[in-house]
């Protein structure tokens, strides 16, 4: 009604939307919004070692997710924005942020979304990881490649590069290590569904977005090894500063083997 009201009294006036403008200022994120995102990232982090904790071959996926919650919440007395679970090779996303009642197989890659909550504000972590011992060698070497990949593209943002160019860069780093390269990798941090949220593909919104200080947001890539067809994904909040971005995890990226 307010919306039929105003457009009735401005017959000559002409509307464009806005959305562009109130996204893109939320890209930029202050001190206070990073020292959110901070604590977000350290909850996620302890949630990661409590996953590795617990996981082995015959645990139930709901079993891990509960206790991973549990993490989630002391810090930040909340529920998560994301918890989603993919066990047995699956994607990351495969649970939908519900504790199912799969059992873990030997041999089988768990990957994850790991969204802690905070004043409303949320980021992602990604950590994939082996249960029990089988193919452990498969597994290493597709980790070692996104944990390369991942460290490779840190260092490759700066303030001046496009979102586009940083899709191409990992199209193509992946491809040189015999990889393909898949998935959202550009995730959002912050209230909601903040842009820039976006993977390859041939149509990418935001390709021509500029990256500057105070984006902040998280990069997750995953891979798909070529000759084997085991994937794997680790990711973490990052933020970009005059010169560069800065990891805001601190777990030591290497691949994890539950035993």
């Amino acid at each position: 009604e307010p919306w039929r009201r105003i457009t009735a009294a401005l017959r000559q006036g002409k509307f464009v939307p806005a959305n562009d403008v109130l996204e893109f200022s939320r890209v930029l994120k202050g001190p206070e919004e990073i020292e959110v995102i901070q604590r977000i990232t350290d909850a996620n982090e302890d949630a990661i070692a409590k996953m590795m904790e617990v996981s082995r071959a015959g645990v139930e996926e709901g079993t891990v997710w509960i206790e991973m919650a549990k993490v989630l919440i002391s810090h930040t007395a909340d529920y998560p924005a994301r918890l989603s679970l993919g066990s047995n090779g699956r994607t990351a996303n495969a649970s939908n942020t519900m504790g199912l009642p799969i059992r873990m197989e030997d041999g089988g890659v768990m990957s994850q979304e790991i969204d802690a909550r905070l004043q409303g504000y949320r980021a992602q972590s990604n950590h994939s990881i082996l249960t029990g011992t089988k193919n452990a060698d498969i597994y290493r070497a597709a980790m070692g490649v996104a944990i390369e990949t991942y460290l490779h593209l840190l260092d490759w943002i700066k303030p001046g590069k496009t979102i586009g160019e940083f899709l191409d860069e990992f199209v193509s780093f992946a491809d040189r290590r015999r990889a393909k390269a898949g998935g959202v990798i550009v995730h959002t941090n912050g209230l909601g569904q903040d842009r820039p949220r976006v993977g390859p593909g041939p149509d990418v919104k935001d390709r021509d977005m500029v990256i500057q200080p105070g984006f902040t947001f998280s990069i997750k890539p995953q891979v798909e090894m070529k000759s084997t067809g085991t994937r794997a994904q680790v990711g973490d909040p990052l933020t970009v500063g005059e010169h560069g971005a800065r990891r805001l995890g601190h777990r030591k990226l290497e691949p994890f083997v539950t035993g």
